[in-house]
């Protein structure tokens, strides 16, 4: 089980982990700035919530994000914990983003084997599926 990760300068300034950047920026920037969540709150809704009572895998996503753009950080944890952990990565591509683009901050590249992409990906999975049961049994209302 291999895992090569090494930095590199961008031969360009605004790369592909520049625009990464710069969308993490704006998504931060909405979430806290244009209450795009209650504009739409009359016409969204899940429909497996509605029907079952049971939330899908990405209820709660956006009020978390929301939440957290609006410095609501445990709110935002006990509704959804893996969804909390999106605009703080969020966060933190924005800057790294912004870095590269004014000072050519290194920009990471990551190589995997075989064996250290399966354990990445079923930790991955196992975390959303560990988040969506957490939801079921907490029932929090998105």
């Amino acid at each position: 089980m291999t895992l090569d990760l090494t930095f590199h300068r961008p031969a360009q300034r605004f790369g592909l982990m520049s625009v990464y950047g710069v969308l993490a920026a704006a998504a931060l920037g909405v979430a806290r700035f244009i209450p795009i969540a209650k504009w739409l709150q009359p016409w969204w809704g899940c429909p497996l919530r509605e029907t079952t009572g049971i939330p899908c895998m990405a209820c709660g996503l956006t009020r978390a994000f929301d939440w957290e753009a609006h410095g609501h950080f445990a709110r935002a944890f006990a509704l959804t914990p893996v969804g909390a952990l999106l605009p703080v990565g969020c966060a933190v591509l924005a800057v790294w983003g912004l870095a590269v683009l004014t000072v050519r901050a290194p920009v990471p590249k990551l190589e995997l084997d075989g064996v250290s992409a399966r354990v990445l990906r079923w930790t991955v999975i196992a975390a959303i599926l560990g988040n969506w049961i957490y939801m079921v049994l907490t029932r929090k209302r998105a």
